[in-house]
């Protein structure tokens, strides 16, 4: 492996592989030996390991739901739920007899039989345009009790309530557990919580407001691992609780729920070859409701097969929360991705917003993952996320048309406010000389708390170190997100910061956290930081394979198709083009990006390049202004445009040596 500088500042890793391991798999695998030398930069060295990789199906790779803990506990309550809503023989007869006669069937009837979708009022709990009769038909009974109401279980018809996260994992969980309890004769209540207004989880406000409305079972998505005081203060009011989330467990003790089902428990083993611990909560969820499926279909509730709902409908939308929530595509993550570009089994909503977005089809990992992942969670970011539900939720094209519509102009108004916070923050960064410093940390009264998280991913990609993003409100409180580097937990830096009394709360994962200051401890939080990095940190991009402006690029990016989709884990590979000049430089009509015309010292023949938001490499695009006649190293990847053609897409740049 051999290491050199680039413009950017980044160092290039050159990795070598033995040359008789290449062809031992391009051999049994069938593959160029181009694929072969990237898997075995992936981490892959054995051909079954390979063969087992790139023939990813949710046949072969999806674990069985019952080795995840506590996943019986929580099928068995749900099924509980789902039982109270089954109406006994004799009110069959009776709604049968009723329906002959002409009268049709009442409100409370139809809250009793199954339904293949979502009721039309009733669904969010934040909702004041549809609350408004929506928890009473139920639950409402006399102080002596309601035969007619009473079910075959001997009780009234339970009620439940879904709570997400904001975000696209927690709206496309909390949409996958909607969909499949309503298909099974539930009318569960769904809330998301207000970044705003509510902040992060479930809290006793939530839990006032399930009591409220008569709620006998609460499930969390996306959340609850640590909502230890919450769940045992539902217990005491007679609640029920089931904890589905994936984030790590962060106390000692799990929440006393009726079960906690969460891949990334302490005391949850991996299922080997299956990689559990990766999943999103979307994820999760599937596990849970295919557990739940079996169960139902084991315990005779449904007619026949045909009755059952179909599990392969929901994958699409697994795929989005899997994506955006950047989990590495291995295992049962692949094969759902794989199935859902396959087969485009999308929510009408969907559709729409892949249409508003001027997407002909979507095709790639990045389609779901830098288009329609963003859109949707504009709603959480700037406003409401139940703006993103409904649209999933969604059976009218005209409606779906309409909030599709409302998420891109949202997602467009996020863009701006980026563009100016970034650069604020860029301001600060040079007047203050910040860049010297380890960490950076930046902050300002009234940026938008919305935005703050992908602020700091920008600075840290700029500047390669650790970023933190700080609102304040008019309080002297704020609210901060962090992205940090290889080698430095932002999590434990976070969770550190808050026993040592600098920060009023926080934490998260190794690479992204979120925590809250008061405005006279940010100098001290910013000494802290400095002092917990260590320095000298350079930012590295590994070089797969080298080709040359010759080489057959549509062949190669053909080739490669095999190992898509790319994201976390199996990245796009970087390709490098050695001793070339930049023939021509033409910017873009939008203004944001150069094409660049790449050519061979002993060739006339150019190869097309595209250096996007060129405004933020201006390292790069000041040394190629000056340089025309330099020799350049060009890294990249290969993109092939069907109407288009070929590109070279550049990721850096350094002086040949």
């Amino acid at each position: 492996m051999s290491t050199e500088t680039s413009l950017s500042g980044k160092v290039w890793n050159f990795i070598e592989n033995d040359s008789e391991k290449i062809m031992e798999i391009t051999r049994t695998i069938g593959i160029s030996d181009l694929v072969a030398n990237v898997l075995l930069n992936r981490g892959f060295s054995d051909c079954s390991e390979i063969s087992k990789f790139l023939d990813a199906k949710l046949k072969n790779t999806i674990p069985d739901p019952s080795l995840f803990l506590d996943m019986g506990e929580g099928v068995r309550r749900l099924r509980k739920a789902i039982l109270s809503h089954k109406p006994s023989e004799s009110e069959l007869l009776l709604r049968d007899t009723r329906c002959m006669e002409g009268t049709g069937s009442t409100q409370q009837e139809a809250d009793y039989g199954l339904q293949s979708k979502p009721p039309e009022s009733g669904l969010l709990l934040g909702d004041t345009e549809r609350r408004s009769g929506a928890y009473t038909d139920v639950h409402e009974h006399s102080s002596t009790g309601s035969t007619q109401q009473e079910t075959d279980c001997g009780g009234f018809p339970e009620k439940v309530m879904i709570f997400g996260d904001y975000d696209v994992d927690g709206i496309t969980s909390t949409y996958l557990l909607a969909r499949y309890l309503s298909a099974v004769g539930l009318q569960p209540i769904c809330h998301l919580p207000n970044r705003f207004a509510d902040g992060y989880g479930f809290s006793e406000k939530f839990l006032d407001m399930a009591i409220e409305n008569g709620v006998t079972l609460i499930i969390t998505v996306d959340t609850g691992i640590g909502a230890i005081d919450e769940v045992e203060k539902a217990k005491l009011a007679g609640i029920d609780f089931i904890v589905v989330d994936h984030h790590a467990q962060v106390h000692d003790t799990l929440p006393n729920a009726v079960a906690v089902i969460n891949p990334n428990r302490k005391d949850q083993s991996e299922v080997e070859g299956s990689h559990i611990r990766h999943l999103c909560a979307a994820g999760v969820v599937l596990m849970l409701i295919t557990a739940l499926q079996r169960e139902l279909k084991e315990c005779g509730f449904f007619a026949s097969e045909k009755d059952a709902p179909d599990l392969l409908e929901l994958i699409g939308v697994v795929a989005i929360g899997t994506l955006c929530d950047i989990m590495e595509l291995k295992g049962i993550n692949r094969a759902i991705i794989k199935y859902a570009l396959s087969n485009n089994r999308y929510p009408i909503g969907i559709n729409h917003l892949a249409q508003t977005l001027n997407l002909k089809k979507i095709s790639s990992a990045d389609d779901l993952g830098f288009f329609i992942g963003p859109a949707l969670n504009a709603a959480g970011r700037l406003d409401d996320p139940h703006t993103a539900l409904r649209l999933l939720f969604s059976e009218c094209d005209e409606e779906a048309s309409k909030i599709a519509s409302q998420l891109v102009t949202l997602n467009n108004n996020r863009k701006a406010i980026e563009k100016g916070m970034v650069a604020e923050a860029l301001a600060m960064i040079e007047v203050e000389h910040l860049s010297r410093n380890p960490g950076l940390c930046v902050y300002k009264r009234d940026w938008h708390e919305g935005v703050i998280g992908i602020v700091a991913g920008k600075l840290k990609e700029k500047f390669s170190r650790p970023a933190f993003v700080i609102s304040l409100n008019k309080d002297g409180i704020g609210k901060g997100s962090a992205r940090s580097i290889p080698g430095l937990h932002v999590g434990e830096l976070l969770a550190n910061a808050v026993e040592g009394g600098l920060l009023i709360g926080g934490g998260g994962h190794s690479q992204a956290g979120g925590f809250s200051i008061a405005e006279d401890k940010i100098p001290k939080f910013t000494d802290f930081i400095n002092s917990s990095i260590k320095p000298g940190y350079v930012p590295a991009l590994n070089i797969d394979c080298t080709i040359t402006p010759l080489s057959d690029l549509t062949q190669i990016a053909l080739d490669m198709k095999v190992l898509e989709p790319f994201g976390r884990g199996i990245e796009k590979p970087i390709f490098c083009m050695r001793g070339v000049k930049v023939a021509e430089i033409k910017e873009t009509s939008s203004g944001t990006h150069l094409m660049l015309w790449l050519r061979g010292e002993c060739t006339s023949r150019s190869v097309k390049a595209m250096l996007f938001n060129y405004h933020s490499r201006m390292g790069i695009v000041t040394k190629l202004e000056k340089g025309l006649d330099t020799m350049f190293d060009v890294a990249g990847h290969i993109n092939v445009h069907e109407q288009y053609g070929p590109s070279f897409l550049v990721e850096d740049m350094r002086l040949s040596q």
